[in-house]
């Protein structure tokens, strides 16, 4: 059975008031031991469940 997981991530500003949002491979970078705050919002069984949760969450951004 596949599975949507869908996270909320608050990145932690860095010393530079930069954020890392990906690694160097682009990946999603997130570490909760370096001040990252994570959310599971839930665990959807279709992509349109899982895209209706995020527009609940309200992040209309997401495409």
């Amino acid at each position: 059975m596949e599975v949507f997981l869908l996270w909320h991530v608050r990145h932690a500003r860095n010393l530079d008031d930069s954020v890392d949002h990906v690694d160097a491979d682009g990946e999603l970078a997130c570490d909760d031991e370096e001040g990252d705050d994570l959310k599971l919002l839930g665990v959807c069984s279709s992509e349109r469940r899982a895209r209706e949760r995020i527009e609940r969450a309200g992040a209309a951004w997401f495409r």
